[in-house]
């Protein structure tokens, strides 16, 4: 599919942007795709995109079941590597929902999944919170995935022992953005844990929102001993990857 005849399919689509990444692979943002119409569109031609890698979709108020839609469409790509959905589900849970993350997830269990970045951030009127935990678990078994963000869903410490659990046994997973989703002192240090027999190095950004209220809190003493230990861990795991290069 190339940029004219995207276009051409797409007459309701405004602000849509091609970064030329090579003469054959291309960045498409995409900016107010009119919600689920839009999804629907995408999703009917997304076996045929051939020549964009990177797809940003963020903040389009696609919802839950626009979101569905994408993600079964999205599976009969092969191209797209890198895609962000970011702050596009509803504000209330639907049924929608799960059905749009089940979907996900066995895209991403696939052997024709070439997903490598994954960003599905939340915000104030949308988070997936609890029920992003299944997707979670299920990327235990992922080989293709390299940078995951997460934050913004609020998933409370069941979300964040889920992720460390994963972090255990993936080993594609480098680099994981999990900010803002209420981890609390049960949560870091299941962190710290999965951390401890991992091999290859794990880039986790200062989660600083989820840091600032705990240090607010009675727990602020307990939080640094930890921090203190997944820093000495993340580092001894930057140090075996120069000694490896």
């Amino acid at each position: 599919l190339t940029h004219s005849h995207f276009l051409t399919h797409s007459h309701f689509l405004t602000h849509s942007h091609f970064l030329t990444l090579s003469k054959k692979k291309l960045y498409l943002i995409i900016r107010y795709i009119r919600g689920l119409e839009g999804a629907k569109l995408l999703a009917s031609v997304a076996s045929n995109i051939k020549h964009i890698s990177k797809l940003d979709l963020s903040d389009n108020n696609i919802g839950d079941h626009g979101m569905a839609i994408l993600f079964e469409g999205l599976c009969n790509n092969t191209t797209i590597t890198d895609l962000r959905v970011n702050r596009n589900f509803n504000d209330r849970n639907s049924k929608f929902r799960q059905q749009a993350l089940k979907t996900l997830a066995q895209h991403l269990l696939s052997g024709s999944c070439v997903l490598e970045v994954l960003h599905m951030r939340g915000g104030s009127a949308c988070r997936l919170k609890e029920l992003i935990v299944p997707f979670l678990k299920s990327l235990a078994s992922n080989t293709t995935l390299t940078e995951l963000d997460v934050s913004g869903n609020h998933m409370g410490n069941l979300g964040i022992i889920t992720l460390a659990k994963t972090l255990e046994v993936n080993n594609s997973l480098s680099t994981v953005i999990l900010d803002d989703n209420l981890i609390g002192i049960v949560g870091f240090q299941n962190l710290k844990d999965s951390l401890k027999s991992k091999k290859k190095v794990v880039s986790l950004p200062i989660p600083f929102l989820d840091i600032q209220k705990l240090m607010n809190s009675s727990q602020a003493d307990e939080l640094c001993k930890i921090l203190t230990k997944l820093d000495f861990q993340l580092h001894g795991l930057a140090k075996k990857r120069r000694k490896n290069v």
